[in-house]
């Protein structure tokens, strides 16, 4: 998982001396077409909302794995039924429900197709979370 253009940009002024912003109250995960997640390649049109709310106990403790630090999800992750089919390559984490700033990015490894009547399912310890 990558740091979005707004927490580089946090990032790079916090080493130059400006204030780290607060946390966002709330994310939300988001499914993308694109590699490289953007507004205009989320995956919308899922039954019951387009993002899933992602809360602090949704992901455990930074552990240590090859590759670095991580945290990975606790619980699952089940998107609604959508009514095409639609190839996902990554994932997001917004700060809002709607709009709003990606936070974090990663890939959907490997690359998956949406079916039809068929919704995304990702279990306990098949997401994680690590800055790169």
């Amino acid at each position: 998982m990558a740091l979005s253009q707004t927490n580089q940009d946090a990032v790079l002024s916090w080493l130059f001396g400006t204030a780290f912003p607060a946390p966002p109250a709330q994310l939300w995960l988001a499914l993308h077409g694109d590699e490289t997640p953007t507004a205009g390649s989320e995956i919308k049109g899922w039954s019951g909302g387009n993002r899933i709310r992602v809360v602090t106990t949704d992901f455990g403790t930074i552990t240590t794995a090859s590759g670095g630090r991580q945290r990975v999800n606790t619980r699952a992750f089940i998107f609604g039924v959508h009514t095409i089919e639609q190839a996902v390559k990554s994932f997001a984490l917004w700060d809002a429900t709607s709009a709003g700033n990606i936070q974090l990015i990663g890939d959907v490894n490997p690359n998956g197709v949406i079916r039809i009547s068929d919704p995304p399912v990702f279990l306990a310890g098949d997401l994680s979370l690590r800055v790169t």
